[in-house]
């Protein structure tokens, strides 16, 4: 399944509240709806903070992850990028476009130390000009035991500007764990 998240794509935004907290539970609503016990969950950029927000909820309905260009709070992204988001959530009305500045800006608030409790294989990549600074992608990887680090050449977008390296990278990660 490639899914999209409430207010992404073609899916609608609802009436639940628009948090990350909110697109894990959505995650475990589609799963539920679609009979799916487990999954291999694949997240970039919110995506993987969604995964890793789902990891630490369900952690029973995940087989594996790979986390790319995830970050665990705000502080997480290029100081210079956060500063374009700021101004403009400043200037977006009340609006599709300011909840998503707003997500930028406040969410995820993982704590390190909580990463810990991820027991599912994981693969951390992201590309070396990426958004999420290198020290918080590894400061991620170092703290969720037995996971995988790949820095790929590229920017945040890494997996759409070389998908066969991501691929690979994927793949070899998959192939380690008999996925």
């Amino acid at each position: 399944f490639a899914i999209d998240t409430r207010g992404h794509g073609k899916s609608p935004m609802g009436e639940k509240p628009f948090l990350l907290s909110q697109f894990a539970d959505d995650l475990r609503d589609f799963m539920d709806m679609h009979g799916v016990e487990r999954a291999h969950i694949l997240g970039a950029s919110d995506g993987a903070n969604i995964a890793m927000l789902f990891a630490l909820r369900y952690p029973e309905r995940v087989k594996s992850l790979v986390l790319n260009s995830g970050n665990l709070d705000p502080s997480g992204l290029d100081p210079a990028f956060l500063e374009e988001i700021r101004a403009s959530y400043e200037t977006a009305a009340d609006t599709y476009d300011a909840a998503l500045l707003r997500l930028m800006l406040f969410e995820p608030n993982i704590e390190p130390e909580a990463l810990i409790r991820i027991t599912a294989p994981t693969l951390v990549i992201a590309g070396d000009d990426d958004l999420i600074p290198e020290a918080h992608t590894r400061l991620i990887a170092a703290h969720i035991p037995n996971s995988r680090l790949v820095f790929l050449s590229g920017t945040h977008s890494v997996a759409a500007e070389d998908p066969e390296a991501f691929n690979a990278a994927a793949d070899a990660f998959y192939d380690a764990q008999k996925c």
